[in-house]
């Protein structure tokens, strides 16, 4: 027969259960971290983007791009990766400086003795000005 009384059948909850209820709202609170974790993200990139305009990070990636150039310019001269035509020119410049030798002038040289220097070096006035802190992007 049926229910006639209109009871509730008890429930039982197991331990497995009781489990998987606890992982779930572990879960829930670790969802609730990451979403506060992405709003202050949120605050902080709109605080950067008015800080920075896009031209101007252009800019510094432009200044970057032309460094890391040169850079490499500089290495490969240090590597001794120089052409058979960068070398030449190279001993060319070198024979017109020491050919020149002979012409150049060169200036007097003092026969004073030079002034001691004081062992500790004095203040600058710049120094002494106090420097504005940096800005810092605070997460609030």
């Amino acid at each position: 027969m049926g229910n006639l009384f209109g009871k509730k059948k008890a429930t039982r909850v197991t331990e497995q259960d009781r489990a998987v209820l606890v992982q779930d709202i572990e879960f829930a609170q670790i969802e609730m971290k990451v979403f506060e974790g992405l709003k202050v993200g949120n605050d902080c990139l709109k605080k950067m983007h008015e800080v920075l305009s896009l031209e101007e990070v252009e800019r510094i990636m432009d200044e970057t791009h032309d460094s890391i150039e040169y850079q490499k310019q500089i290495d490969e001269m240090l590597a001794g990766s120089l052409t058979q035509e960068d070398e030449e020119a190279v001993l060319a410049e070198l024979e017109a400086i020491t050919q020149g030798e002979a012409d150049l002038e060169l200036p007097e040289v003092p026969e004073e003795e030079l002034p001691e220097v004081p062992e500790q070096e004095p203040v600058r006035e710049k120094e002494r000005v106090k420097k504005k802190p940096e800005r810092e992007m605070l997460a609030t």
